[in-house]
């Protein structure tokens, strides 16, 4: 069986878990020979029911440099139906990856920023459906030659090389079977979990020598999840232990480890000071006017809504490199999020309506930005209800020790 094959099989066999056998499938047509195969095999096993969502960047680009701002709110191309309508027939989303990093440089970015907009619109539904754990989705890359152009330049063969690094990635090789693969590893993670959850933190102390040095509080109730052997795998890969920090009691100073790919836009040299759970002052060398843009948007987008604790030795961080994609790049160490937190990190979150998620500490807000701050000199420190201080994180990673194991990145 050849990679390919092996990593559609993943996608469908392991990555999915659902009772329904109905299908969303959103990509970019530079990748519609991938999703070919990948519906064909889907059929086979199963699912009928394939609602399809496909972009098409250049003609966007095109759109993009042709049409005014009035007539880009109008356009049908960003008014679509698909994903309220994948909704409403309980599809399984899939979602594919595969940013074309610099594409729309040239792009005016008050036509940008509508842009983004009427997309967060249409996909509104689906995002309130993820945070409170409604719908089974999974993310996952696929390669395209102005990607793999951007990361490696000077290579001829830069295409087959980021093909290969993304099944690296996803524990896909010659010799095993990637599911076993990601059974073994789920089973150290849910370890970790047990372990997090059964201290019952009070807030956690994050430092290293570039500048962070903040202390947050997890929301009452709060609960580390993993991924679970009977449970979609999000993103493939997703390399985190996760939970949700109290919106109001996150103190100190954040310095990030490496860039923010938000939507279009790189965002780069950034820091963030909260004090009483919100962002107070911030700053960056390049990329500071697309956070004046996502913090103007209101209250929530200033507050955070997720920490996920990733050693810093992971596959990903291990090949030192930036790759412009956020399911890659929040996976090559510990990272944080401003906006919206997952329902399912709090006891009966799934259950509570907004007053109730407000009363624990839990931030609710339209969008969801990530931004990484691990290094290989990241320490994080729990203490606990009852005043215990424990060394969770030391040199980047996690203290397997605790847990009497070894990483699963050895």
């Amino acid at each position: 069986m050849d990679f390919r094959k092996k990593y559609i099989e993943l996608i469908i066999k392991k990555c999915i878990f659902s009772n329904s056998k109905s299908l969303f499938i959103s990509y970019d047509k530079s990748n519609s020979q991938f999703i070919d195969e990948l519906i064909l095999y889907a059929r086979e096993n199963q699912f009928k029911d394939i609602i399809i969502d496909e972009d098409d960047r250049e003609y966007e680009l095109k759109l993009l440099k042709t049409l005014s701002i009035e007539e880009l709110q109008q356009h049908p191309y960003f008014k679509r139906k698909t994903w309220d309508q994948a909704i409403d027939k309980n599809c399984i989303f899939l979602l594919s990856s595969s940013p074309t990093p610099h594409f729309f440089d040239d792009i005016d970015k008050e036509k940008l920023k509508i842009v983004n907009d009427l997309k967060a619109e249409y996909r509104k539904k689906y995002l309130e459906y993820v945070m409170q754990d409604k719908v089974s989705w999974t993310i996952f890359a696929l390669p395209n030659i102005i990607w793999a152009k951007n990361l490696f330049p000077y290579d001829e063969n830069a295409y087959e090389k980021l093909e290969n690094l993304i099944y690296n990635f996803c524990m896909i090789d010659a010799n095993s079977n990637p599911i076993e693969n990601w059974d073994k590893y789920i089973n150290i993670e849910n370890q970790k979990v047990h372990y997090l959850n059964d201290l019952n933190i009070h807030s956690l102390q994050i430092k290293n020598k570039i500048g962070t040095d903040l202390t947050l509080s997890l929301v009452d109730d709060y609960i580390f999840r993993s991924l679970e052997l009977n449970h979609c795998i999000e993103n493939m890969p997703t390399y985190s232990v996760w939970s949700t920090p109290h919106k109001y009691k996150v103190d100190g100073i954040v310095v990030g480890s490496i860039p923010i790919t938000y939507l279009n836009w790189n965002i780069e040299n950034y820091w963030f000071k909260f004090s009483n759970g919100k962002v107070i002052e911030y700053g960056a060398e390049k990329g500071k006017e697309y956070l004046d843009y996502f913090f103007s948007k209101g209250d929530s987008y200033q507050r955070l809504g997720e920490i996920a604790l990733i050693d810093y030795k992971s596959p990903i961080s291990k090949t030192n490199c930036i790759y412009n994609c956020n399911l890659f790049d929040e996976n090559i160490s510990t990272h944080l999020a401003l906006g919206s937190a997952y329902q399912n990190t709090i006891k009966n979150g799934l259950n509570m309506n907004h007053q109730q998620l407000e009363k624990v500490g839990c931030n609710t807000c339209p969008e969801h930005m990530d931004f990484s701050i691990g290094t290989s000199d990241l320490e994080i420190t729990v203490e606990t209800k009852n005043k215990q201080k424990i060394k969770i994180f030391e040199n980047g990673n996690f203290n397997y020790n605790l847990i009497n194991t070894t990483s699963p990145f050895e």
